[in-house]
């Protein structure tokens, strides 16, 4: 009895935050939209589950299955069938899921390797970071593949520190199907090779789990491939597919970087994602991320749990040293790492939590109190555009205008397109030049025949002036590639979906006769 009473005192804490922020979910689910890659992706879950796509020539990519079957069977069984919500929300609600999912794995994960309260404020410091919010609202693939790569780890640090065959079979399933999620799992076998290569030498012997985890090596891989080949008919080939356009999809897309322009897959600097984690989370979480650094360098000799934490964090990373890396859009290429950062910020702040308590007494509830509330603050400020969130150290969203990508993602559609549904005469021609399927999804019926068929990449600029309206989104290092210069130098919008005064969508009525300039990037 009392040990039961223990781990519910342990655990209703985080049970109670977590069906708390399931449900804050749920109820802002109709603030969001569905992103650029949702016609691809709907369609990708269609055709495994055999059913008519939305499309015609739909070209099949060899992405993970996983990545695109469950929020189709949300949205066909929570909005086809059953009609309880709309389109999108139907479809964005497994990512919500597994983004609540998330905060629980990353507090069972952290209180293992640290305990409770570390556990805790490592998942509140992930669920009240600005872009993880966004992101599980309505990212169909880079969450799941994040939750379930941070489980396939935790399974795997388990079998590791205490091996048995119950864990060898979880460790083995759940790398499986974050495989078959995306490809990032495969850096779940060098971290768990790694850590367990250094925990011997840290502990100067030879633990049993070392034919165990030998095997797992093997077993992962195998399963892996079974159960990818339950969804392809030729999978040899389409593994080939995978590991190619893995390295080449997203070749020679334009990236803004701290106002300078890159090409993916070109010459895209080492530190990316390094300056990309740090402009787009809130400055406290930087702080004490830094601090719980501090701390692991500190301890991991002596401590093989930081050592693990270090590795979980770096090893995912160091692809990025090689020249030419190919990455777009923000830090979702490389959400998995978001877990290992936040519980370094739980180690940071907690570290700091104790040092001001011995210097004053009663502090460490009002502190922790102030932290949580920051952070609530922050999230909030940019509903429900929080994949437009920037540090309050960068200036927040004004300051990183003409650095970065302000809105990449198109999610802002939703609420723009409200607009031209209300003011737009009948049949009038829009013209859209990025993302043209997901705005059709939210113009009338009317409206949405006239809209162009394809992203207008190379476009002649002309054709942005022969239509009623043109809606550019605000992705400035998109404006070359769309040959849009010179329309938005001769054009003033109309209209301009903004957040904080920070344009995400701007829609022009052309035949007018006002002039505005945007400035390039540089």
């Amino acid at each position: 009895m009392n040990i039961l009473r223990s781990k519910l005192s342990t655990y209703i804490i985080p049970i109670i935050i977590i069906v708390i922020y399931f449900c804050l979910c749920l109820a802002t689910i109709n603030d969001f939209g569905v992103t650029w890659d949702f016609t691809d992706r709907i369609n990708a879950g269609l055709w495994h589950l055999r059913l008519p796509l939305t499309v015609k020539n739909y070209t099949m990519l060899s992405w993970g299955p996983f990545s695109s079957i469950p929020s189709v069977v949300t949205y066909l069984i929570f909005y086809k069938f059953s009609h309880l919500f709309s389109f999108d929300a139907a479809y964005n609600l497994f990512s919500i899921i597994m983004g609540t999912v998330g905060i629980a794995v990353i507090y069972l994960f952290a209180k293992k390797l640290f305990g409770s309260l570390i556990a805790l404020f490592s998942a509140l410091t992930l669920a009240l970071t600005p872009r993880y919010f966004g992101h599980l609202h309505n990212n169909m693939k880079d969450v799941s593949q994040a939750v379930f790569f941070t489980a396939s780890l935790y399974f795997c640090y388990r079998l590791i520190e205490k091996p048995d065959l119950k864990k060898l079979f979880l460790a083995t399933v759940s790398f499986a199907v974050a495989f078959n999620t995306k490809f990032n799992a495969l850096f779940v076998l060098p971290i768990g090779f790694a850590w367990w290569f250094f925990r011997r030498k840290i502990q100067h012997r030879i633990p049993l789990s070392r034919h165990f985890f030998l095997l797992y090596l093997i077993l992962a891989p195998l399963v892996s491939y079974l159960l990818w080949s339950l969804f392809w008919l030729n999978p040899w080939e389409r593994l080939l597919d995978l590991i190619s356009s893995s390295v080449t999809t997203t070749t020679a897309m334009p990236v803004l970087y701290f106002g300078n322009l890159y090409m993916s897959g070109q010459n895209i600097p080492w530190h990316y994602p390094y300056g990309m984690l740090l402009a787009v989370t809130p400055a406290p979480i930087i702080f004490f991320f830094l601090i719980g650094l501090f701390i692991l360098l500190k301890k991991m000799p002596e401590n093989s749990n930081y050592l693990f934490l270090f590795l979980w964090f770096v090893i995912p990373l160091l692809r990025f040293f090689k020249p030419g890396m190919i990455v777009i859009d923000d830090i979702r290429h490389f959400m998995e790492v978001i877990f290992p950062f936040s519980i370094i910020a739980g180690v940071g702040f907690t570290h700091f939590l104790k040092r001001i308590s011995h210097m004053f007494h009663h502090v460490s509830f009002i502190f922790s109190c102030v932290y949580i509330c920051y952070l609530i603050l922050q999230v909030s400020s940019v509903h429900p555009y929080q994949t437009s969130y920037f540090s309050e150290w960068l200036g927040g969203i004004k300051g990183a205008q003409g650095k970065f990508d302000i809105e990449f993602w198109a999610g802002s559609y939703k609420q723009a397109m409200q607009y031209l549904n209300q003011n737009a005469r009948n049949n009038a021609k829009i013209t859209v030049a990025m993302a043209p399927d997901i705005a059709k999804l939210y113009l009338r019926p009317d409206l949405s025949d006239t809209v162009n068929e394809n992203n207008l990449t190379k476009a002649n600029s002309q054709i942005y002036n022969e239509s009623d309206y043109t809606v550019i989104l605000n992705r400035e290092s998109f404006f070359n590639w769309y040959n849009i210069y010179p329309y938005l130098k001769s054009n003033k919008p109309v209209y301009s979906l903004t957040s904080l005064e920070v344009p995400l969508v701007y829609i022009f009525q052309n035949n007018r006769n006002e002039n505005n300039v945007i400035n390039k990037p540089k």
